[in-house]
């Protein structure tokens, strides 16, 4: 059994993409999340399994079919069947075409990792033939060199001679454009300015699948919610991916904000201390990372699941930014002028108090029903107040 437990923000990314890939092979995720935060990956995942004469690991056939859909593969075909016609003859079908398309999206020029594997030794099943050797990794009792990502797993050469397996296991610009050094060229002060730090072959895998756990906004800039759980992870990154793509929020504390209250409500995870002081967002744009996050006593409020029924229900940005703002007395004044612009008819509302209600109350089921609307922002208040009174007396 292959358990991995959470680290730092890269090598989790590469767990919950690991775990993408196989979720979009109808893998039910919910059997490799652990209670205790860590994931467990049967070994057999990584046995060579026959596709026409071909023999590769399973979990390359996942790859393969996560990275490289039917419609984008009829497209790509129309140019280059006859090209990569052997392949078709050695899997015996349409993987073959695949199976090479697939590399050339990983490895061929101008792709997220440019000849970290040549196209050669993805063609002739060489890094396929590798990845098949991970269960001996995870056996071993050998820490000799140790991986600097997960601190695991020791760094291990199969062959001496070959230039793939040299090329893998020092973390370099081709695993990581934005964090891996120059080989023989400079230092980065990411990996304490050495010129490069050794990898096992899980964690070359694991690099290779984080991309598909960012969630790409509209800016062109890309989100990660980081915490140390991978179920808390899973669960949010999945949360904010559904959130965004509704266009329910579109700045990075409404997203972690309100992937916090899915969370609270559709699984009652009760996020101990230490997990609500380290959710973090990692944001990436072209070569810059930056970190947010929110206060502990946010995070707390958001996961309590009378808080996030609450919010919910209310359902105005408004309201929620408050909270994130931690703005908690803003929502008692917001919520009394409410009350008292409810207490009119409509007709009796001055210039201010209709231009204050179409400017903060945008739900039409809020605006129809304000004294409703106010009796919740009341609640909440309430809530929030002796949900606080009860950390600080912890």
């Amino acid at each position: 059994m292959l358990i991995l437990y959470p680290s730092n923000w890269l090598y989790n990314a590469g767990v919950i993409g690991f775990l993408k890939v196989l979720e979009s092979c109808k893998e039910n995720i919910e059997n490799f999340l652990k209670d205790d935060g860590s994931v467990e990956i049967d070994l057999s995942l990584f046995d060579k399994i026959k596709i026409g004469s071909a023999e590769i690991p399973k979990f390359i056939k996942y790859l393969v079919d996560s990275l490289v859909n039917d419609e984008e593969l009829n497209n790509w075909k129309q140019e280059n069947e006859e090209k990569y016609k052997e392949f078709k003859d050695i899997f015996e079908g349409d993987f073959g075409y695949k199976f090479v398309r697939a590399g050339n999206k990983l490895f061929a020029s101008k792709t997220p990792f440019q000849n970290l594997v040549q196209l050669e030794e993805w063609r002739n099943f060489e890094f396929a033939n590798l990845i098949s050797k991970i269960p001996e990794i995870v056996n071993s009792t050998n820490r000799e060199i140790v991986c600097s990502i997960c601190g695991n797993y020791n760094v291990k050469i199969f062959d001496p001679k070959s230039e793939l397996e040299k090329r893998l296991k020092n973390l370099q610009i081709t695993h990581l454009k934005e964090l891996g050094p120059s080989i023989g060229e400079f230092p980065n002060a990411f990996w304490q300015l050495k010129s490069s730090s050794p990898l096992c072959l899980i964690c070359v895998t694991l690099i290779l699948c984080h991309k598909k756990s960012l969630i790409s906004l509209s800016d062109k800039s890309e989100i990660f919610i980081n915490a140390p759980s991978f179920k808390v992870i899973w669960y949010l990154n999945k949360y904010a991916e559904t959130i965004y793509s509704e266009k329910q929020a579109k700045k990075v504390k409404e997203i972690l904000g309100m992937s916090l209250i899915e969370l609270a409500i559709k699984l009652n995870l009760q996020l101990g201390r230490w997990t609500s002081m380290n959710i973090e967002v990692v944001s990436k744009y072209k070569d810059e990372i930056n970190f947010f996050s929110l206060p502990y006593e946010v995070v707390q409020l958001l996961s309590d699941k009378t808080i996030a029924n609450l919010l919910y229900e209310i359902g105005e940005f408004k309201i929620l930014n408050m909270v994130l703002d931690g703005k908690f007395n803003e929502i008692l004044k917001f919520s009394e002028r409410v009350f008292r612009i409810a207490l009119k008819q409509r007709n009796e509302w001055n210039k201010n108090e209709n231009e204050f209600i179409k400017e903060n109350v945008k739900l039409e089921r809020n605006k129809n029903n304000l004294i409703s609307f106010s009796q919740k922002l009341f609640q909440l208040y309430a809530l929030i107040e002796e949900k606080m009174k009860k950390e600080v007396l912890r």
